[in-house]
């Protein structure tokens, strides 16, 4: 018997399937970036924000 990895939880490369976990691992990511920049200046740039947004209505329609 081995021991599970944490490696197993994340799709393959190319993987088409996009699950709830998905959505969730790249907020969290977000989430991450967006304390770095918060931290050296009051707004996050475009970019990430553009990118908050769209994970946001992207968990709202499959969830």
């Amino acid at each position: 018997m081995g021991m599970s990895s944490v490696n197993e939880a994340v799709p393959a490369a190319g993987a088409t399937e996009l699950g709830s976990y998905d959505i969730w691992r790249a907020q969290k990511d977000l989430e991450r970036l967006a304390f770095g920049y918060r931290s050296r200046s009051a707004e996050l740039p475009p970019e990430l924000q553009r990118l908050q947004d769209f994970l946001q209505r992207l968990a709202a329609i499959h969830c």
